[in-house]
């Protein structure tokens, strides 16, 4: 049953992907001891999160989290199963209980890997060079422009630190 399930949802998110993006893992939320009629599922793909949300008379709502928008991912296990928490840019989050602790642990690891690679090809796509902002006359807002960049990932804390030094010496 639970394979004929995941196959049905894997069917129909299968139309909102991407050409060559494929699904990497699902997991199906289930609530025990009754049987979920329209169970959510969270679905993992090379490009994204897919949260998936049944409704009556065949309908679905699909939200999708692009994995340089995602912020925070965690795991919560309990006693019927574990909840999974997404935290996204712009005040976005979801929040899938009941899902089996073995898929859950597994998608919250694929999406903090995921997540490292996007950050490490944003890294290499902007070089310390081109991330790091102009010289600017006013120490104080070269500093504040190097904070913005920092909270907003697109350089690394080393970068930050190293750049903030410099700033700091020529006062």
């Amino acid at each position: 049953m639970k394979r004929d399930v995941t196959g049905r949802i894997a069917t129909r998110i299968a139309d909102f992907l991407a050409r060559g993006e494929r699904i990497e893992s699902v997991a199906v939320q289930r609530k025990l001891p009754a049987r979920t009629l329209f169970p959510r599922a969270v679905l993992v793909t090379g490009e994204r999160v897919i949260l998936y949300r049944p409704r009556l008379f065949g309908r679905m709502a699909v939200e999708h989290f692009r994995w340089r928008d995602v912020r925070d991912v965690a795991v919560d296990e309990r006693l019927l199963g574990a909840t999974l928490r997404f935290r996204a840019t712009e005040n976005r989050s979801a929040v899938v209980a009941f899902l089996p602790r073995v898929p859950a642990r597994r998608i919250c690891a694929m999406v903090q890997e995921h997540q490292e690679r996007a950050r490490r090809e944003e890294s290499v796509r902007l070089s310390p060079r081109d991330a790091l902002p102009p010289e600017s006359s006013d120490p104080a807002e070269s500093l504040g422009r190097l904070e913005r960049m920092l909270s907003s990932r697109l350089i690394s804390v080393r970068e930050y630190e190293a750049k903030r030094e410099e700033i700091l010496s020529r006062m």
